[in-house]
């Protein structure tokens, strides 16, 4: 628990397992962040992996348990020393089990529980036998390589040719050029490796907000920069070693309602983290063509559906799911 900010809920956790017996049987009641969030992970990964974790009860925000708190909470039961093989999971009026391994090969490296239904765990499950955006060698994930603060001297109000390019210029399809901000690049370079300088500067990318509201129906939107652009760290950027046709191919996938609802039901703020971007399954980029999206009348994102092997009854789950989520204000974070 004594990763990131402190937080009594998880030091009081700790304190109650080891004041418990061998054996003995706990409940508890705490926000559901503790398994969500990356800094409850080792916490997370002790109540799985050393106990018998056998419930977990959401509450979604709205719920309104306590008077004055506006989270979402989970009551769990827990038995100290055990093995967990499977949990029961209730939300709203659904029951249904999950089990530790189904867990593990979703969620590899934290763990994560997140508060979804039996049709999305199979889902999920379906999608992450595709391999992960970080297993992919050519691939290059970034956050943007110039620091607003650090590197606040190179930014000019002059024209030089290299434009900065905020997070708050990325909108749906373009980036709006509504700050009037460029770079003295040469300045700039100095300060940079040459691993940047051969695969990312001078170079069409991918880049997408690096803050995106938590309560946004679309948490994911890349857009292409132009190559004379130089990216701030409000943004990301995704480039590829191997050429064009990777990013073009990325461009459909990271934008579909698939992996927007597969990055959503895993990130718990405001931020689009590189590490969660990685986590992202993609399909193998040689194993489809452009040409399946250029189709006059194509629905991209029933495209992108069957090319992760979802069946239609799922398809229109995702689909319709984000029809659901549409009809939500939306805000943007600048």
């Amino acid at each position: 628990s004594i990763e990131g900010m402190l937080n009594y809920y998880q030091i009081s956790i700790e304190m109650i397992i080891r004041l418990t017996k061998v054996n003995g049987q706990i409940g508890i009641i705490c926000p559901s962040s503790l398994f969500a969030d990356l800094t409850s992970a080792k916490l997370r990964k002790y109540l799985l992996l050393m106990n018998r974790l056998s419930f977990i009860r959401y509450y979604s925000e709205s719920t309104k348990l306590f008077d004055n708190v506006a989270q979402s909470t989970v009551i769990f039961y827990l038995q100290k020393g055990c093995k967990t093989d499977s949990i029961k999971i209730e939300k709203s009026n659904n029951s249904f089990e999950v089990k530790l391994s189904t867990i593990k090969n979703i969620f590899s490296t934290n763990f994560e529980i997140p508060l979804i239904d039996k049709i999305e765990w199979s889902i999920l499950e379906k999608i992450s036998k595709h391999k992960m955006l970080r297993q992919m060698p050519f691939i290059r994930n970034r956050r943007g390589e110039l620091d607003l603060t650090q590197h606040k001297s190179f930014i000019t109000s002059k024209n030089t040719g290299w434009r900065l390019v905020r997070g708050n210029m990325i909108s749906e399809g373009s980036i709006f050029d509504k700050n009037g901000e460029y770079v003295n690049v040469s300045e700039f370079l100095n300060k940079k490796s040459t691993d940047y300088k051969m695969y990312d500067y001078n170079s069409e990318r991918l880049v997408c907000q690096q803050i995106s509201n938590v309560d946004l129906h679309r948490r994911l939107k890349f857009v292409f920069c132009e190559r004379t652009d130089i990216i701030g760290n409000s943004c990301n950027y995704i480039v590829s070693t191997r050429g064009q046709d990777d990013l073009k191919k990325l461009f459909y996938l990271l934008n579909s309602s698939l992996l927007n609802w597969r990055f959503k039901i895993s990130s718990s703020n405001n931020h689009v983290n590189n590490y969660e971007l990685d986590e992202l399954p993609i399909v193998e980029l040689d194993s489809f063509s452009l040409s399946n999206f250029l189709m006059e009348g194509s629905v991209i994102d029933k495209i992108v559906c069957k090319l992760y092997g979802l069946t239609e009854g799922e398809t229109n789950y995702i689909l319709s799911m984000q029809k659901k989520m549409k009809q939500v204000v939306e805000y943007e974070i600048v």
